[in-house]
């Protein structure tokens, strides 16, 4: 998994206008599948969030409650039913790898768990269909970064449960939501004003992620850490490869990232924007040249890096294959804004698993 290091809060703070939540969360507080929506709109004709506060404290401390209580058995089963889709893949190959190679496991433990007390919200108003999604932001230290947290309900009668959360980029611009108190548009994968769709803006994302700067000839991606960190990662194994000699000549290597078309959520920010997350999932191929050996896939202190150990050697003849599953969270602007462009804003990198010869 990678993390970033966090911006200083008070920016974020005080440059949003999501829904503020008081209180720290309590992890065992009593089960509500469904908590009611709110009974009222607002007085001065305030678009209402269909969650209140204590809903959101609560739907938040159970799902970050599983997820512990699931880590701690390593019991992908013990996931359902608040947390699905990638997150529970996600999972799930967590804690094969940890299991099959137990020694290892502290590559990958990390900080998977989402924070338990929710700072921020962006709750769709009052008769938004289903299924319905909302972006929460979740923290437990000032010195931490925020975590982007999507939960959805399916239905009225279906508890409220999440695909995916990302990590706060350091340093890059966050966008405003509804001001306290009210509710957020949901925008449709499909929503034709703004820059891209949503579809198309996680789609370009991870094109530029998997072919760099000239799968963006018209420059409407801005510059993010998570991209350059990928870009950088790729361009320093390929040149450890290929120490020596000329480019390529012993082996080449290549990451592709697809979105997982089914998670998606966006909510309207106050700009006439969109602040859209999605899924990745990416292969890394390292593909050795005929009568070619590479090596030297260790970490510090010799001892063998987890995705090499998984395949059971250090050295490859053939390739070396890596799985990995990515959460974001871009700021996608208005088609009517001059010189939008798309800013990612969260990230989080799951190792799924590996493979070689």
């Amino acid at each position: 998994m990678t993390r970033h290091p966090r911006p200083d809060r008070r920016t974020l703070l005080a440059g949003t206008g999501f829904l503020t939540l008081s209180g720290v969360l309590a992890a065992c507080a009593p089960s509500e599948d469904t908590p009611p929506a709110a009974s009222s709109g607002a007085s001065d004709g305030t678009p209402t969030p269909n969650l209140r506060p204590e809903q959101i404290e609560r739907v938040v401390g159970e799902i970050v409650a599983t997820v512990a209580e699931a880590d701690k058995a390593k019991d992908a089963a013990a996931l359902a039913p608040r947390v699905t889709g990638s997150a529970a893949a996600f999972r799930t190959a967590a804690y094969a790898a940890q299991k099959a190679e137990p020694e290892l496991a502290s590559q990958i433990a990390g900080q998977l768990v989402p924070p338990s007390s929710a700072v921020f919200a962006a709750v769709p108003t009052l008769g938004t269909g289903f299924p319905r999604s909302s972006v929460v932001l979740t923290g437990d230290a000032s010195d931490q970064p925020l975590t982007f947290l999507q939960i959805t309900q399916e239905d009225a009668r279906a508890p409220y449960t999440t695909w995916g959360w990302a990590v706060q980029m350091p340093g890059v611009p966050m966008p405003r939501i509804a001001p306290e108190g009210a509710g957020a548009e949901a925008v449709p994968p499909d929503a034709d004003d703004l820059l891209m769709t949503p579809t198309q803006a996680l789609a370009h994302y991870a094109k530029v992620l998997s072919d760099g700067a000239a799968a963006d000839p018209r420059k409407q991606l801005a510059a993010d850490p998570y991209l350059t960190a990928m870009h950088k990662g790729i361009q320093d194994e390929r040149a450890q490869l290929n120490r020596g000699v000329e480019q390529d000549q012993v082996a080449t290597i290549r990451e592709v990232y697809t979105p997982v078309g089914t998670e998606q959520a966006a909510v309207r920010t106050t700009d006439g924007g969109a602040i859209v997350m999605g899924t990745f999932t990416s292969v890394r191929r390292l593909a050795v040249k005929p009568g070619a050996t590479v090596g030297g896939f260790t970490v510090e202190g010799g001892a063998p890096s987890l995705p090499a150990a998984l395949t059971g050697r250090t050295e490859f003849t053939r390739e070396f294959v890596r799985d990995y599953g990515t959460t974001v969270a871009l700021h996608v602007p208005p088609r009517s804004a001059s010189g939008g462009k798309i800013q990612p804003i969260a990230a989080l990198r799951h190792f799924l698993r590996s493979s070689g010869s």
